[in-house]
């Protein structure tokens, strides 16, 4: 009697077959979750720039205008906008004297837009619209 070596077709299209089902529900699931770590960039970037505004306001008892008076690292612009990541964030002065701050970016393949904002009268980053 002849002993059978190797596979099928029909075995190994069966493993074919479900190795596309699992790879169709992990590609979106990863994407997700890539899209959320990015988002939470943003936060990070208007956490760390709030914290910087206090620091520049308690020596110099008012908000920075710039970028460049702040000295942030990891930021990248000396104006009123600046990169962070795959963030743009810009800086405006209010008119009783405070701060805002939008972080907006593109978190997954430029789809749709994250905002974050925050300003001297919040705790913490505010998400406005959500890009994942």
């Amino acid at each position: 009697m002849k002993k059978h070596r190797g596979f099928t077709l029909v075995e190994l299209m069966v493993v074919i077959s479900i190795i596309a089902i699992l790879a169709a529900v992990a590609v979106p699931v990863y994407n997700g979750l890539i899209a959320k770590s990015r988002a939470k960039e943003g936060e990070q970037a208007l956490a760390l720039l709030k914290n910087k505004q206090e620091l520049y306001r308690s020596t110099r008892f008012q908000y920075a205008d710039n970028f460049k008076s702040l000295k942030i690292a990891g930021f990248e612009g000396d104006t009123d906008t600046a990169t962070y990541g795959e963030y743009t964030i810009k800086l405006a002065i209010t008119a009783d004297g405070g701060f805002t701050a939008e972080a907006i970016g593109f978190p997954l393949n430029h789809s749709k837009e994250d905002k974050w904002s925050i300003s001297s009268d919040t705790e913490k980053p505010e998400h406005v619209t959500y890009g994942y």
